[in-house]
Protein backbone atom coordinates (compact mmCIF):
# COMPACT_ATOMS: atom_id res chain seq x y z
CA UNK A 1 0.00 0.00 0.00
CA UNK A 2 2.64 2.60 0.73
CA UNK A 3 3.75 1.95 -2.62
CA UNK A 4 0.60 3.87 -4.28
CA UNK A 5 1.42 6.83 -1.85
CA UNK A 6 3.07 9.82 -3.60
CA UNK A 7 6.77 10.01 -2.51
CA UNK A 8 5.69 13.92 -1.21
CA UNK A 9 3.14 12.41 0.80
CA UNK A 10 4.94 9.97 2.97
CA UNK A 11 5.83 10.19 6.67
CA UNK A 12 8.31 12.80 7.44
CA UNK A 13 7.70 14.69 10.54
CA UNK A 14 9.11 17.85 9.73
CA UNK A 15 7.87 18.03 6.09
CA UNK A 16 4.00 17.29 7.55
CA UNK A 17 4.80 19.90 10.00
CA UNK A 18 6.04 22.61 8.03
CA UNK A 19 4.28 21.92 4.83
CA UNK A 20 0.60 22.66 7.35
CA UNK A 21 2.44 24.80 10.30
CA UNK A 22 0.38 22.45 12.55
CA UNK A 23 2.51 22.65 15.35
CA UNK A 24 4.68 25.42 14.65
CA UNK A 25 2.59 28.87 15.11
CA UNK A 26 3.11 31.84 12.66
CA UNK A 27 5.61 33.43 14.77
CA UNK A 28 6.30 37.23 14.66
CA UNK A 29 8.86 39.63 16.34
CA UNK A 30 8.01 41.93 19.64
CA UNK A 31 9.61 42.60 22.97
CA UNK A 32 10.62 40.55 25.35
CA UNK A 33 8.52 41.82 27.53
CA UNK A 34 5.33 41.94 25.76
CA UNK A 35 6.21 38.19 24.52
CA UNK A 36 5.87 36.72 28.18
CA UNK A 37 3.49 34.24 29.00
CA UNK A 38 1.19 34.70 25.53
CA UNK A 39 0.80 31.35 24.54
CA UNK A 40 -1.99 29.19 26.22
CA UNK A 41 -0.36 25.80 27.09
CA UNK A 42 -1.08 22.45 25.25
CA UNK A 43 -1.14 19.63 26.42
CA UNK A 44 -3.07 17.30 23.45
CA UNK A 45 -2.45 14.18 21.23
CA UNK A 46 -2.50 13.96 17.28
CA UNK A 47 -2.85 12.21 14.10
CA UNK A 48 -2.53 12.57 10.02
CA UNK A 49 -4.40 10.30 8.16
CA UNK A 50 -4.11 10.08 4.79
CA UNK A 51 -6.80 8.99 2.24
CA UNK A 52 -6.27 6.99 -1.28
CA UNK A 53 -9.47 7.24 -3.68
CA UNK A 54 -10.28 4.23 -5.33
CA UNK A 55 -11.55 4.02 -9.00
CA UNK A 56 -15.10 3.84 -7.68
CA UNK A 57 -14.98 7.10 -5.73
CA UNK A 58 -14.25 5.64 -2.27
CA UNK A 59 -11.89 6.14 -0.01
CA UNK A 60 -9.27 3.85 2.00
CA UNK A 61 -6.56 4.84 4.46
CA UNK A 62 -3.07 4.64 2.74
CA UNK A 63 -0.98 6.07 5.78
CA UNK A 64 -2.09 6.87 9.40
CA UNK A 65 0.39 8.79 11.59
CA UNK A 66 0.05 9.54 15.45
CA UNK A 67 1.55 11.39 18.41
CA UNK A 68 1.47 13.94 20.67
CA UNK A 69 1.50 17.53 20.81
CA UNK A 70 3.01 20.00 23.36
CA UNK A 71 3.00 23.70 23.65
CA UNK A 72 4.63 25.97 26.11
CA UNK A 73 3.29 29.54 27.75
CA UNK A 74 6.40 30.36 26.30
CA UNK A 75 5.98 29.18 22.81
CA UNK A 76 8.18 26.34 22.78
CA UNK A 77 6.61 23.13 20.82
CA UNK A 78 7.75 19.16 21.21
CA UNK A 79 6.05 17.50 18.50
CA UNK A 80 6.38 13.77 18.00
CA UNK A 81 4.80 11.09 15.58
CA UNK A 82 5.04 7.89 15.00
CA UNK A 83 3.78 6.05 10.81
CA UNK A 84 1.15 3.39 12.65
CA UNK A 85 0.95 -0.13 11.07
CA UNK A 86 -1.95 -2.89 11.69
CA UNK A 87 -2.62 -0.97 14.89
CA UNK A 88 1.01 -0.80 16.35
CA UNK A 89 3.45 2.06 16.31
CA UNK A 90 6.82 1.37 13.77
CA UNK A 91 9.88 2.78 15.39
CA UNK A 92 11.00 4.98 17.99
CA UNK A 93 9.49 8.09 16.25
CA UNK A 94 10.88 11.60 15.27
CA UNK A 95 10.17 15.06 16.91
CA UNK A 96 9.89 18.65 15.91
CA UNK A 97 11.14 20.80 19.03
CA UNK A 98 11.07 24.32 18.75
CA UNK A 99 13.05 26.28 21.12
CA UNK A 100 11.40 29.88 21.83
CA UNK A 101 14.13 30.89 23.56
CA UNK A 102 16.75 30.07 20.92
CA UNK A 103 14.40 30.11 17.45
CA UNK A 104 15.39 27.01 16.93
CA UNK A 105 13.49 24.24 15.37
CA UNK A 106 15.41 20.58 15.52
CA UNK A 107 14.19 17.55 13.73
CA UNK A 108 14.81 14.38 16.20
CA UNK A 109 15.01 11.05 15.23
CA UNK A 110 14.58 8.93 18.16
CA UNK A 111 15.68 5.82 16.48
CA UNK A 112 19.42 6.89 15.58
CA UNK A 113 19.29 9.45 18.46
CA UNK A 114 19.95 12.45 16.75
CA UNK A 115 18.76 16.48 15.91
CA UNK A 116 19.08 18.01 12.84
CA UNK A 117 18.57 21.88 13.08
CA UNK A 118 16.19 22.74 10.70
CA UNK A 119 15.27 26.36 11.10
CA UNK A 120 15.85 29.53 12.98
CA UNK A 121 13.65 32.02 13.57
CA UNK A 122 13.53 35.22 15.17
CA UNK A 123 12.57 35.37 18.76
CA UNK A 124 11.23 36.14 21.37
CA UNK A 125 7.84 34.11 20.40
CA UNK A 126 3.96 35.49 20.57
CA UNK A 127 1.02 35.12 18.79
CA UNK A 128 0.24 37.15 16.31
CA UNK A 129 -2.92 40.42 17.60
CA UNK A 130 -5.26 38.79 14.95
CA UNK A 131 -5.63 35.92 12.93
CA UNK A 132 -6.73 34.98 10.28
CA UNK A 133 -8.36 38.37 9.33
CA UNK A 134 -12.48 38.32 9.20
CA UNK A 135 -12.63 38.42 5.22
CA UNK A 136 -10.12 35.16 5.17
CA UNK A 137 -12.90 33.05 7.29
CA UNK A 138 -14.59 30.45 5.06
CA UNK A 139 -16.63 28.00 7.39
CA UNK A 140 -17.40 27.73 11.40
CA UNK A 141 -17.26 24.74 13.36
CA UNK A 142 -17.14 22.99 16.77
CA UNK A 143 -13.99 20.36 17.06
CA UNK A 144 -13.35 19.14 20.14
CA UNK A 145 -14.94 21.53 22.09
CA UNK A 146 -13.22 24.53 20.61
CA UNK A 147 -15.07 26.98 18.45
CA UNK A 148 -13.22 27.20 15.36
CA UNK A 149 -13.31 28.86 11.82
CA UNK A 150 -11.79 27.67 8.64
CA UNK A 151 -9.53 29.51 6.77
CA UNK A 152 -8.20 28.39 2.74
CA UNK A 153 -5.12 26.72 2.60
CA UNK A 154 -2.94 27.17 -0.69
CA UNK A 155 -0.28 25.40 -2.74
CA UNK A 156 2.56 26.96 -4.85
CA UNK A 157 2.93 24.81 -7.64
CA UNK A 158 5.46 26.91 -10.52
CA UNK A 159 4.01 29.99 -9.52
CA UNK A 160 0.66 29.22 -9.37
CA UNK A 161 -1.17 29.66 -6.64
CA UNK A 162 -4.32 27.11 -6.01
CA UNK A 163 -6.29 26.21 -3.31
CA UNK A 164 -5.86 22.70 -1.94
CA UNK A 165 -7.74 22.81 1.43
CA UNK A 166 -8.34 24.65 4.28
CA UNK A 167 -7.28 25.11 8.06
CA UNK A 168 -9.17 25.17 11.06
CA UNK A 169 -8.15 27.43 13.79
CA UNK A 170 -9.42 28.05 17.77
CA UNK A 171 -9.21 31.75 17.47
CA UNK A 172 -9.39 32.20 21.56
CA UNK A 173 -6.44 30.03 21.83
CA UNK A 174 -4.39 30.18 18.71
CA UNK A 175 -4.49 26.85 18.29
CA UNK A 176 -4.83 25.43 14.99
CA UNK A 177 -7.12 21.98 15.13
CA UNK A 178 -7.46 20.33 11.93
CA UNK A 179 -6.17 20.73 8.69
CA UNK A 180 -7.71 19.16 5.19
CA UNK A 181 -5.63 18.74 2.54
CA UNK A 182 -6.27 17.36 -1.38
CA UNK A 183 -3.96 16.73 -4.28
CA UNK A 184 -5.18 14.71 -7.14
CA UNK A 185 -6.58 11.37 -5.69
CA UNK A 186 -4.83 11.59 -2.48
CA UNK A 187 -6.65 13.54 1.12
CA UNK A 188 -4.44 14.62 4.12
CA UNK A 189 -6.73 14.90 7.27
CA UNK A 190 -4.54 16.15 10.27
CA UNK A 191 -5.94 17.34 13.81
CA UNK A 192 -5.52 17.50 17.86
CA UNK A 193 -7.49 15.60 20.09
CA UNK A 194 -7.66 14.93 23.87
CA UNK A 195 -6.78 18.89 24.06
CA UNK A 196 -6.17 19.79 27.11
CA UNK A 197 -4.48 23.38 28.53
CA UNK A 198 -2.20 22.92 31.00
CA UNK A 199 1.30 23.47 31.22
CA UNK A 200 3.74 20.50 30.18
CA UNK A 201 6.42 19.42 32.36
CA UNK A 202 9.69 21.68 31.56
CA UNK A 203 11.90 18.49 30.78
CA UNK A 204 9.45 17.61 27.64
CA UNK A 205 11.50 21.12 25.99
CA UNK A 206 14.72 19.55 25.57
CA UNK A 207 16.80 18.09 23.06
CA UNK A 208 17.96 14.62 24.98
CA UNK A 209 21.75 15.06 26.15
CA UNK A 210 22.74 11.78 24.45
CA UNK A 211 21.70 12.56 21.21
CA UNK A 212 23.87 13.88 18.43
CA UNK A 213 23.33 17.54 17.14
CA UNK A 214 23.78 18.47 13.10
CA UNK A 215 24.00 21.65 12.24
CA UNK A 216 25.57 21.44 8.66
CA UNK A 217 22.49 21.37 6.76
CA UNK A 218 21.61 25.05 7.78
CA UNK A 219 25.00 26.31 8.04
CA UNK A 220 25.37 25.25 4.50
CA UNK A 221 22.15 26.40 3.08
CA UNK A 222 22.47 29.76 4.67
CA UNK A 223 26.07 29.89 4.03
CA UNK A 224 25.01 29.67 0.00
CA UNK A 225 26.26 32.16 -2.37
CA UNK A 226 22.47 32.46 -3.07
CA UNK A 227 21.65 33.42 0.45
CA UNK A 228 24.73 35.57 0.79
CA UNK A 229 23.59 37.66 -1.78
CA UNK A 230 20.49 38.84 -0.52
Amino acid sequence: MGDMIPKRWRFSVFSMITTTLLAIPVLVFISALDSLAQFKPVIANHRTVIYLTQSDGSEIVGRRVEGTYFRSSSGSVMQTEFPIENGEKLGKGQSVYTDSKTGKIHLLDHDIKKATLKQVRPTPFSPPDRYPSPSEIIGKAVIGSLNCVAVPSFSLNYGTKTRNGKTWWSLENYLMVKTEHARGLVRRVWELYDIQFDEPDASVFRLPADYGIDDSEWKARNNSPANASQ
